[in-house]
């Protein structure tokens, strides 16, 4: 079984209908078993993982006249394992 957990918060400045730049935080914890075989050694291993990830990211929406929207971010993260 695989669990994912992914929040996020964006807050945008300033508050204009055409173009906004933004800033996020965001965490994701994920957790997975791991199964393993070995060929010709008949040993079988399954362990379970967890991952949890934070990071931020900033960038800029633009929105067209005719509601055509453009998102432009970067968002590096750092992983724990």
């Amino acid at each position: 079984m695989r669990t994912i957990l992914a929040p996020h918060y964006r807050r945008y400045f300033p508050k204009n209908n055409a173009i906004s730049f933004f800033v996020e935080g965001f965490g994701m914890l994920n957790t997975y078993k791991k199964s393993s075989y070995y060929l010709g050694s008949n040993n079988y291993s399954s362990e379970r993982l967890t991952h949890f990830a934070v990071g931020i990211s900033a960038g800029a929406k633009f929105v067209a006249k005719n509601e055509f929207v453009a998102v432009v971010g970067q968002k590096p993260d750092k992983q724990f394992h």
